[in-house]
């Protein structure tokens, strides 16, 4: 019904590993000191950990920075205020 191929977990790390310096790169940038909005949204998942039932939190936010630019950043499960604003940890 569906037509689409199943890659092996071999394919998956060899992908995983051709940009992996990428994501680390992309995930120490520095951010800008002001953005003129924020937009915040986060999607709950129910998932199984430690043999419990639990609800885990994806937390999505996207900043519109002067030169009309958009940023993204994501997180799991936890955001904390902190003196120099709100981070994912």
């Amino acid at each position: 019904m569906y037509d689409f191929e199943v890659f092996t977990s071999t394919t998956i790390s060899r992908i995983t590993n051709a940009f992996a310096s990428e994501v680390v790169s992309w995930q120490n940038r520095s951010l800008e000191d002001l953005y003129l909005i924020v937009w915040m949204d986060g999607v709950v998942f129910t998932v199984r950990e430690n043999s419990k039932v639990i609800n885990k939190t994806v937390y999505v936010a996207v900043g519109l920075n002067r030169d009309g630019r958009k940023y993204w950043e994501c997180g799991l499960e936890k955001m904390k205020a902190q003196p120099s604003g709100w981070v994912f940890s």
